[in-house]
């Protein structure tokens, strides 16, 4: 029993090393995006299999940032139809 409490809790202090080593990425503050057109961006996320809805290409871009990979980008058609679409 305390060689499993011993093992949790060095398991735990590796991943918060782990977690330490990665570099934060500055992705700058969302709220500065301002879309370009009325038109709006879709992409696949390829990870869930579903479609995102940006406001603009930099909505997108800041995304791409934060979840450090990248989107595909798509007709806007495939984000008319709900049941294609990530939950939320």
């Amino acid at each position: 029993m305390r060689l499993a409490f011993l093992l949790i809790l060095l398991h735990g202090q590796t991943l918060k090393l782990v977690v330490e080593c990665i570099p934060s990425t500055d992705c700058g503050d969302v709220s500065d995006c301002v879309p370009e057109s009325q038109n709006a961006i879709c992409a696949l996320d390829r990870e869930i299999v579903c479609f995102k809805y940006f406001y603009s290409l930099c909505h997108l871009k800041y995304e791409e940032c934060q979840d450090q990979r990248e989107y595909a980008v798509y007709s806007q058609a495939y984000c008319e139809n709900s049941a294609f679409m990530c939950g939320t």
